[in-house]
């Protein structure tokens, strides 16, 4: 099944994902990975990004999808970014009927899974959505 999204939206979630990704792993590897789940009587694709950098601590992961939050003050690539990338990209999400999660152990790395429906959610009956790859 083909992915409900708008693809300007989907890609700028990507992006900021892979962006983040390398910005915080130094000498690793990142993954971008595409699967199709059943869940809830419904199908769904997740897009996860996964990185073996420097991790996120369970008291971090609960507050990085709000604004201005920031893992730490740099990278180890000494960039910082404004803290909006990952809150404009749970709002791009959820726009779409989906929604970021991440898992992560702090120095084994990171995967955010950005999880969207494969049919128009009945929430965005009147948003111009459209058809990845069309």
């Amino acid at each position: 099944s083909l992915v409900h999204a708008d693809k300007r939206k989907l890609k700028q979630i990507l992006l900021n994902l892979l962006n983040n990704a390398s910005r915080y792993t130094k000498n690793g590897e990142i993954a971008l990975e595409v699967n199709q789940i059943r869940e809830n009587g419904a199908n769904w694709v997740v897009f996860s990004v996964i990185d073996t950098g420097s991790g996120i601590s369970p008291e971090q992961q609960d507050g990085i999808f709000q604004s201005f939050s920031q893992i730490e003050k740099t990278g180890p690539n000494n960039t910082a970014g404004a803290g909006l990338g990952l809150a404009i990209s749970r709002k791009l999400a959820r726009m779409m009927g989906g929604d970021i999660t991440v898992s992560s152990t702090v120095g084994s790395g990171s995967a955010f899974s950005v999880v969207l429906p494969t049919t128009r959610p009945e929430s965005a009956k009147n948003s111009p959505l459209k058809l990845v790859g069309s």
